[in-house]
């Protein structure tokens, strides 16, 4: 066990340190950068004046944000916020949850296909990209910096993380880098199918990651040890919100199949 790698990451200064960004402040700039690219990048054959696509990429982070501390809060945290009531008013003090920012995408979407009469599945599959690329990062910060724990573990590739209540006595599972890896999988998937030619698939790309996240998001929670365990029920709060999206993928997937 004494051989395997032990992760603090205070022993670990990176270049960054010297600009006073941490690890996971990077990371989430790169999240945030890939995303906006991504949408600029598929609201280019809409022909909009670049204020519109501005406008897009601010609103396009209110709703999200919105959406992911209101899960966060709702699933993770409520104790904590009910005992504490001014952490309401907080928003960049941690505690965000991905699949809320997937419903922020989705109700996004749907506001913004109809007012400015855009296809929808064209709104849709463009912020697609975003989840994928956004995790891919954020994982690696997450990984970085100690969070979201994976279960004991003896294979090979565990990693003992001095950060954890057991100060790296025991090896875990770096699952934040399964997902990561993970990710990463999916966008060069995505990529693929793009080439080959997605656009006449209406809402495939959506449903690809609907349904390819929600299943690793609900097997990886299976080696998590920080999620929230609903009482006397043995699926994690993470596994609970994945089966509606995981349906949802499963429907566009039925609707991109019927349609020509």
């Amino acid at each position: 066990m004494s051989e395997l790698p032990l992760w603090n990451p205070e022993t670990h200064p990176h270049m960054l340190s010297l600009l006073g960004l941490s690890m996971y402040d990077a990371m989430m700039w790169l999240a945030l950068g890939s995303g906006t690219l991504a949408w600029v990048l598929s609201s280019l054959k809409w022909r909009l004046k670049w204020w519109q696509v501005v406008l897009s990429v601010v609103a396009i982070g209110v709703v999200s944000t919105f959406f992911t501390r209101a899960l966060h809060i709702v699933f993770w945290a409520w104790g904590t916020y009910m005992k504490f009531p001014r952490l309401f008013a907080t928003i960049f003090e941690g505690g965000h949850s991905i699949q809320g920012s997937i419903i922020g995408f989705i109700v996004f979407a749907l506001i913004y296909a109809r007012y400015m009469r855009l296809p929808l599945h064209e709104v849709a599959d463009g912020l697609s990209w975003w989840p994928p690329l956004g995790l891919m990062f954020v994982r690696i910060g997450n990984f970085w910096n100690s969070e979201i724990l994976g279960t004991r573990t003896e294979l090979p590739w565990g990693v003992r993380f001095w950060i954890s209540p057991d100060h790296g006595a025991f090896a875990r599972h770096p699952v934040q880098l399964y997902e990561s890896a993970f990710c990463l999988l999916l966008v060069i998937a995505m990529l693929v199918v793009s080439a080959l030619g997605a656009r006449r698939r209406p809402f495939l790309l959506s449903a690809m990651v609907l349904i390819a996240y929600s299943a690793a998001r609900f097997l990886f929670d299976f080696i998590k040890e920080t999620q929230g365990i609903v009482s006397g029920f043995p699926l994690s709060n993470g596994q609970i919100i994945s089966i509606p999206l995981f349906a949802l993928g499963g429907w566009l997937a039925a609707v991109c199949i019927r349609r020509k």
